[in-house]
């Protein structure tokens, strides 16, 4: 299940519109419907209760170093499924919390998706429908352990 959050700047201004595959909480996330996902949110404020059009159009001025700590975090996100195997078992675990819980009911998957199993992270290798006895650790030709 993807979960959608607005970006938002100390201010309120709505800078992203992430889809991500875990809940998240973490300030500048605000948690929206895929319906507001898709609705053009880029530029409105966040007032703490709903978001609005942005009643100073100029520009808001952002501190350089916010936009490079969240940058930072988005590729952090990003490069998850590349970079976990680096992590020790204790931050693992938690970082594989980001990614959708393995299902058995027939799940199309593609290559490249990451979800999780048994508390652990699993790279989808070759796009194909989940069954209950091609649980990732026992078929290697279907997923990679990350």
């Amino acid at each position: 299940m993807s979960n959608f959050y607005a970006q938002i700047t100390p201010g309120g201004l709505v800078v992203g519109v992430p889809e991500l595959a875990g809940e998240v909480s973490a300030p500048g996330l605000v948690p929206i419907t895929q319906a507001q996902a898709s609705a053009d949110l880029f530029g409105q404020v966040w007032t703490g209760s709903e978001f609005i059009d942005n009643p100073d159009p100029e520009p808001v001025p952002m501190d350089t170093s916010e936009a490079a700590r969240l940058a930072q975090k988005a590729l952090a996100i990003r490069e998850l499924p590349d970079t976990i195997r680096f992590l020790d078992s204790a931050e693992r675990g938690e970082a594989s919390k980001l990614f959708p819980e393995w299902r058995p009911d027939g799940l199309a998957v593609e290559a490249g998706e990451v979800y999780r199993f048994e508390g652990d992270a699993w790279r989808v290798v070759q796009d194909h429908t989940t069954q209950a006895s091609w649980t990732p650790p026992t078929v290697p030709a279907l997923f990679e352990a990350l």
